[in-house]
């Protein structure tokens, strides 16, 4: 569709009349029920969130690191009423009895879970640091009870002072008698706080008395206790346990030698169950206990305020009291009355929280009610207006949205097919300019050196212009068939055709471009096959699908072309199979689409053999198919025999003059060039790496270059181990190359620290600025684009080895700080780094036998690769750089301390001070010690 039928195919007058008239109505009335919706929601959402403010959760996390104990069983119970008094506040209790590990676990799910606080008895003191810092990192704030832990991210500590504990009880001892007394303490082997502080503060005040005669038993020490209690009768006034449980254990052994009345009991909890401290102590059994407070009340508090953002103190101390029979009944007392106090609570908090709830519920359901009433009427009353607005203009808005329907649909259909076609030829012209960039930079170069050159090498810049001329030829041509093919201008011209004889000639003329690559191209057949073609075209054919073969096998392959008869119908098939790298499943059903490339293709290609050879065979009333895999591609293509399927005006009588292929590809003399020039290698010349898949334009380089380089030239695939191997002076490299890219080979020689200083050119026919910031991303030090001036080329690469030498003086006059200039890249500074280290390791040994292989192996690369990345590096020798390093480190050393000559000697690694002066004056025109008396003067 040309540009007037695209723009005139919408009414202007009928799409402006639409928008400007019944459209605009309905916009405004849609406006104000979206406003007032609006505001409602506003409303409503306002309510809700106040409402969700005010019923913020709070969820703690409680780890009980000990069970089986009724001080474990009071704690949680009065830690789940101290969380009752907070309507917002929920608690998680885990218990781990005796399990650090479990422990661990549910403390790291709470962290998972991102609970507000963790609150923590530990079991142990050190046996949770890991996971105490893992909630601290994850800003959780931690709190521990009763027990303390070795870790400063604990934002607080709640619990009594157990150096108080024992002390208060050493205090009930000292305190019943003035005379000498025998004293058992029985204590607890762990690693807890109780544990070793309740020891303590006991012993320490013990200590202050000179009449205290103390024996210390492990808790577990009961037979060791029994036989000390048979021995020693008589002779045990006090027991202090560490806890009211151990004592009556302790107790129960005393009394099996009826000798429980003789002593006096005291341990530590204080509580009021049975075999409890309080009980306990009323009927005599205990002397008395000291009572020690859960802290679960205190936690919950101070847990509140904390995450609230209040600060809170690092050690929150708890009071503790001596239990005896002057306050024993009184506690049991008000402990009984706590207890129901605390009952009667509970019971209210739980019947408030269903009143809550039940208001809530009401509250939310009343709201929600409200606002659906105001929503119904105000949609009713709008939903009414624009029935009445709508009524009167239906049947003309039906009839205007079916015609601009109509309008959009054609232009969304007109606009695709622009689209598609706009971008195809933009693509196909596209990738055409690449394909003429490089033949018209041999022509433009090859007519620069016709000037500059003698006339004995005027035969081969003539030959190089020619072959380029005749590619330029089949490009036009392939354009003027696609052309013909779009306009139907095709007339097919058949003649009766020996197919086996025609094949053979077509086959010939790839013979020099098989040999080249190694390529094997062998036609099988059973008889003769006679069948009417134009010439013309299925030569046309032939050529595309045996170039494209050639173009995707490696060295050492096989191009197969098999003709066989088909009976029932009278057919004949042409099969052409190779051996290459294949095409991709999903993409063979669009091989034979006009611009279609391959995602593995990397060749240079417009795009549009396969579709004018599908176009060809289809004309001949043919079919043409393909089938691939990673190991080869088969093309086949079945021809109808006699000539019944054709038109009269279609067969000729005799046989057309066949148009001679031109077959672009080079002649043996450049395969042999590539082969001597990559023979020869001076050591004393630079040498230069031509990576080039155009054999022309790498050959007309290697040709130019030779003169004054040692010049190296590969195709791509053997690009990085050529250059690895003869670690070149300078690198000119294509981007489109058939293995790897031209950004993928600089990266990776620009990553290796074997070829990291060797400058790249990029030279390539892509001008898009993307790939200029490709090829400086990937390392390359200059982009040259085709077609190009071989002189600008020529002194680009003057310019940068010119720059390299001047670099090299440089680098020799600062030997000593080389490895910290900036005008080093990353890698090659690592390498010098790597280099000066090793020197320096191996100076403790002789300077004389110090070796260069030694130096290579533990640098990791080979003893060649070592002397060419120094000397392309530095400008010097690794022998030279080596003493030139030592020497240097000699005449710092003689200027900064005030060791002997002998000594500094030695100290660089020469065999003996009279060897060192010779190698010093020889570098610095100065014995050592002359050199040291002129630089302190």
């Amino acid at each position: 569709m040309n540009e007037e039928n695209f723009i005139c195919c919408v009414s202007p007058n009928l799409l402006h009349k639409f928008l400007n008239h019944k459209q605009t109505i309905v916009i405004q009335q849609l406006k104000s029920i979206l406003r007032r919706v609006f505001l409602l929601v506003l409303i409503f959402l306002s309510l809700t969130s106040c409402k969700k403010e005010e019923e913020k959760k709070y969820v703690f996390g409680f780890s009980q690191g000990l069970w089986n104990h009724p001080f474990r069983e009071r704690m949680n119970e009065e830690l789940q009423i101290a969380a009752s008094l907070y309507p917002n506040l929920d608690i998680d209790i885990k218990i781990s009895p005796d399990d650090e590990l479990k422990q661990s676990n549910d403390i790291q799910s709470f962290i998972d879970n991102k609970v507000d606080l963790i609150l923590i008895c530990p079991r142990f003191t050190n046996s949770l640091n890991e996971v105490i810092d893992r909630a601290n990192k994850a800003g959780i704030p931690i709190i521990t009870i009763e027990r303390k832990v070795n870790n400063s991210s604990v934002n607080s500590f709640i619990g009594a002072d157990n150096i108080d504990v024992g002390v208060t009880a050493a205090k009930r001892i000292l305190s019943s008698s003035n005379r000498p007394l025998n004293v058992v303490e029985i204590y607890v082997d762990e690693d807890s706080s109780p544990a070793s502080e309740r020891s303590y503060g006991f012993r320490t005040e013990l200590k202050k008395s000179e009449y205290i005669n103390l024996k210390s038993f492990k808790d577990k020490d009961v037979n060791e206790f029994r036989e000390y209690l048979i021995e020693n009768k008589n002779k045990i006034d006090y027991l202090f346990a560490f806890s009211d449980k151990v004592a009556l254990q302790f107790w129960k052994i005393a009394k099996q030698i009826d000798y429980e009345n003789k002593i006096k009991f005291i341990g530590v909890d204080g509580l009021n169950v049975v075999d409890g401290g309080i009980p306990l102590v009323i009927d005599g059994t205990f002397d008395a206990s000291v009572y020690y407070p859960t802290g679960s009340m205190e936690a919950v508090k101070y847990g509140m305020e904390l995450v609230n953002g209040n600060a809170i103190s690092s050690f929150i101390k708890l009071n503790t009291t001596l239990i005896d029979k002057t306050n024993a009944d009184i506690l049991k007392n008000q402990f009984e009355k706590i207890s129901s106090l605390n009952q009667i609570i509970e019971d209210q908090i739980r019947t408030n929280n269903n009143y809550i709830k039940r208001n809530l519920f009401q509250r939310d359901i009343l709201t929600l009610s409200m606002f659906l009433l105001i929503l119904l009427i105000i949609s009713i009353v709008s939903i009414y207006r624009l029935y009445l607005n709508k009524r009167d203009s239906n049947n003309t808005l039906k009839e205007q949205n079916e015609e601009i329907i109509n309008q959009r649909n054609q232009l969304e259909k007109n606009e695709k097919e622009i689209k598609q076609v706009t971008e195809q030829k933009m693509n196909f012209f596209t990738g055409l300019s690449h394909e003429f960039k490089t033949p018209i930079t041999l022509i433009n170069s090859s007519v620069e050196t016709l000037f500059e050159m003698n006339n004995q090498e005027n035969k081969n810049e003539l030959s190089l212009i020619y072959n380029n001329t005749n590619r330029l030829h089949r490009l036009i041509n392939q354009l003027l068939d696609f052309r013909k093919l779009e306009d139907r201008q095709f007339k097919l011209q058949a003649s009766k055709v020996n197919l086996i004889e025609f094949t053979k000639r077509i086959i010939a003329d790839f013979k020099s471009e098989s040999k080249k690559k190694g390529v094997e191209i062998a036609l099988n057949y059973n008889e003769e096959v006679e069948v009417y073609l134009d010439e013309n075209l299925m030569d046309k054919v032939y050529f595309n699908l045996i170039s494209n073969a050639l173009k995707f096998s490696e060295y050492g392959g096989e191009i197969q072309i098999s003709i066989q008869q088909l009976m029932n119908p009278k057919r004949v098939k042409i099969t052409v199979k190779d051996n290459g790298i294949g095409i991709p499943k999903d993409e063979q059903s669009e091989l034979f689409k006009p611009f279609f490339k391959g995602s593995n293709n990397r060749k240079n290609s417009s795009g549009i053999g396969l579709f004018i050879s599908k176009q060809f065979v289809e004309l001949h009333n043919g079919e043409i198919s393909i089938e691939s895999n990673p190991k080869g591609t088969q093309i086949q293509i079945i021809l109808p025999l006699g000539k019944k399927h054709l038109n009269k005006d279609q067969i000729i009588g005799s046989k057309s003059i066949l148009k001679k292929s031109v077959i672009d590809f080079e002649s043996d003399d450049h395969m042999t060039l590539i082969e001597k020039t990559n023979s020869k290698f001076d050591s004393e010349t630079d040498s230069i790496l031509i990576i080039e898949d155009n054999i022309d334009l790498l050959n007309f380089l290697s040709n130019k270059f030779r003169s004054r380089f040692n010049t190296l030239t590969s195709t791509g695939s053997d690009a990085i181990e050529l250059a690895l191997e003869s670690i070149p002076d300078i690198i000119i490299c294509d981007i489109n190359l058939s293995d790897k890219s031209g950004f993928e080979i600089t990266k990776e020689l620009k990553s290796d620290i074997r070829t990291s200083h060797i400058p790249i050119i990029i030279l390539t026919a892509l001008s898009d600025s993307e790939s200029y910031i490709s090829a400086l991303k990937a390392g390359a030090d200059m982009y040259l684009t085709k077609p190009f001036s071989f002189s600008v080329l020529s002194q680009s690469i003057r310019s940068i080895l010119f720059n390299r030498d001047k670099l090299k003086e440089f680098y020799v006059s600062n030997m000593h700080k080389i490895e910290n200039l900036h005008s080093l890249n990353g890698n090659d500074q690592q390498f010098i780094k790597k280099l000066n280290l090793t020197i320096n390791e191996f100076i403790s040994s002789k300077i004389e036998s110090l070796s260069i292989d030694e130096i290579a192996s533990k640098l990791g690369v080979s003893r060649i690769q070592l002397y060419r990345k120094v000397k392309a590096l530095i400008g010097v020798n690794i022998g030279d750089y080596l003493n030139d390093l030592v020497l240097e480190n000699a005449k710092l050393m003689i200027e900064t301390t005030d060791m002997t000559i002998s000594e500094i000697a030695y100290a660089n690694g020469f065999s003996s001070p009279n060897y060192f002066s010779t190698a010093f004056k020889n570098k610095y025109k100065s014995t050592p010690l002359s050199y040291r008396k002129s630089f302190k003067f």
